[in-house]
């Protein structure tokens, strides 16, 4: 939905919002919710998250069931209400259940609460991978570093401006207007790639020494997305990494 047209939705009150927005009426529990609970609790309770994603989803490693049902949904939701329509999501953020008390992948809150900071919700979510049972059989720091790049695969999506709001890098509509256009030019090759068997995915090649500027993931994840591939390059003389996506 076009920035300028969110400013004319509904009543302009945050249920407003919602119920004109189709990706936040998805991802968004209708009040009154039967049952759910808090983020707050579950970042509190081992015991809590063991029963949200471990005794309700036997069949699924509880870290999958966190990522997709808790942390996506919830980064989603404030990735929306910030980057189209300037606004941060409520402190009392709830995980909407079932009827067996699984989380659905949508989330409640009070539409007239206090508004939180974004650090200190990815702050909760991180919180949460540390709840995680025994029976996951990831890591520690692997579980960590799963909640922030399901964090970043949504903060790809952001504009540069609510980038900022967010703690992340932004650049100059001039520079963010070159980005665009390589990955035009990225799109357009990987069409006629794709229309000529044998030819090679379009690749963007970058200084390998720039691998920690801010904001460059999320440029390799839009090269991907795009159709590209995104290839380190070292003075060294080492080999060329290659992002591809996974």
């Amino acid at each position: 939905m076009p920035r300028k047209a969110c400013s004319a939705v509904a009543d302009g009150t945050l249920h407003g919002v919602i119920s004109a927005d189709p990706m936040l009426s998805l991802h968004c529990a209708p009040a009154p919710v039967s049952r759910s609970v808090s983020l707050a609790a579950l970042a509190c309770s081992p015991r809590a998250v063991n029963r949200l994603v471990a005794d309700c989803c036997a069949d699924e490693d509880p870290l999958d069931v966190l990522l997709e049902l808790v942390v996506r949904p919830t980064a989603r939701v404030s990735r929306i209400l910030l980057d189209r329509y300037d606004r941060h999501l409520p402190e009392d953020v709830s995980v909407e259940l079932s009827g067996h008390g699984h989380p659905t992948g949508r989330v409640f809150f009070d539409h007239g609460g206090t508004s939180q900071s974004w650090p200190n919700l990815r702050s909760t979510l991180l919180r949460l991978g540390q709840r995680i049972p025994a029976r996951t059989m990831f890591a520690p720091d692997q579980i960590r570093c799963a909640i922030i790049r399901t964090i970043d695969e949504e903060l790809r999506f952001l504009g540069p401006t609510a980038h900022t709001a967010w703690g992340g890098h932004a650049v100059s509509p001039e520079q963010d207007k070159i980005l665009r256009d390589v990955l035009d030019h990225v799109a357009t090759a990987a069409r006629q790639a794709r229309r000529q068997p044998g030819t090679a995915r379009p690749a963007v090649v970058i200084d390998g020494e720039l691998v920690a500027l801010a904001g460059l993931r999320r440029f390799c994840w839009e090269v991907y997305d795009a159709g590209g591939r995104t290839v380190f390059a070292y003075r060294s003389g080492t080999s060329a990494v290659t992002f591809s996506g996974h």
